[in-house]
């Protein structure tokens, strides 16, 4: 069944299928090695730059704190990464080093998005028997090249319908 237009979207179109990837895995797998050279690299291209001047211990400071915080940012966008997809009106998300996890769309409190380029970073928070949960989703812009369903309209839609 071909996915709908977003002018006729209805979250029931959507479950009439049995299974919407939202994140390719492909995404995941460059996500992961360009993670690790980009940490390897800033560690690298800071250290260098602060040892050439090294005239004051502010430099060395600045430098410090700007690849710790690089870092940092990278080591939680790779924990919180998760490949994504839809089932049988749940959402089914797989974090690295977490087994996989089935939430309903009602436990959803909070969809956050911004778009680099055609990729687009959405962040779901999810409440679980009082403990908040964070997902990170990378997605193209849109499902399917073809189509004009945007995944973010799709999980509020998905969500509303719940409610």
């Amino acid at each position: 069944m071909a996915l709908c237009s977003l002018h006729s979207y209805k979250a029931e179109d959507m479950t009439k299928q049995r299974e919407i990837t939202l994140s390719p895995n492909w995404i995941r797998t460059f996500q992961k090695i360009g993670n690790i050279l980009l940490s390897i690299g800033i560690a690298l291209n800071s250290w260098v730059i602060i040892l050439k001047t090294v005239e004051t211990e502010i430099n060395v400071i600045a430098g410090a704190i700007i690849t710790l915080s690089v870092l940092i940012f990278i080591a939680r966008q790779f924990i919180h990464i998760s490949v994504a997809k839809i089932t049988d009106n749940k959402i089914v998300l797989k974090r690295q080093f977490k087994p996989v996890e089935q939430h309903s769309f009602n436990k959803i409190s909070a969809i956050n998005s911004f778009n680099i380029g055609t990729i687009k970073y959405i962040k779901l928070d999810i409440t679980e028997s009082n403990k908040k949960l964070e997902y990170i989703i990378i997605s193209r812009r849109n499902i399917s090249e073809l189509e004009d369903i945007d995944v973010v309209q799709l999980l509020k839609s998905m969500q509303e319908s719940e409610i």
